[in-house]
C-alpha cells in the first residue's frame, strides 16, 4: 500500500518569487499540516500500516528540525515553542501515544497558521 498524497491547499503556494524566510515558513507550514493529517487519520487505530508511521516520523523530524530556523528568524514564540515541547514529549519519535498527539499537532497547526513569512 503506497503513502496517502497529503498536500497542502493550493493557496500556499506563492504568487511570485519567494524570499528565503518565506520559503522556509511556508514549507515549515505545508510539514505540519502534513504530519497533522496523518496523526488525525490515524490516532486511535491499531496497528498501523507499515508505510503510516515512517511517513509522520518524516514530516515531524523535518518540521521539528525548522523550528531553530525559525527561532533564529524570530518567527517564534514562547508559547509556540511550548506546544513543540510538548507535542515533542508525547510523539518520542512516533512510538508514542498518537491520540494523545493528536490535540497537541492540532493546536500546533492552528497556531502556525499565523506564521507570517
Amino acid at each position: 500500500m503506497t503513502q496517502p498524497a497529503i498536500q497542502p491547499p493550493p493557496d500556499w503556494k506563492p504568487a511570485g518569487r519567494e524570499t528565503e524566510s518565506a520559503r522556509i515558513v511556508r514549507l515549515f507550514k505545508e510539514e505540519v499540516w502534513n504530519a497533522n493529517e496523518l496523526i488525525k487519520a490515524y490516532a486511535g487505530r491499531s496497528p498501523k500500516p507499515a508505510h503510516v508511521r515512517p511517513a509522520a516520523a518524516k514530516h515531524v523530524r523535518t518540521f521539528m528540525g525548522s523550528l531553530g530556523k525559525l527561532q533564529r528568524m524570530h518567527r517564534v514564540n514562547a508559547g509556540l515553542v511550548l506546544l513543540f515541547q510538548a507535542f515533542a514529549v508525547e510523539w518520542q519519535d512516533g512510538t508514542g501515544s498518537w491520540t494523545e498527539c493528536k490535540p497537541l499537532i492540532g493546536a500546533l497547526n492552528d497556531a502556525i497558521m499565523d506564521l507570517e513569512p
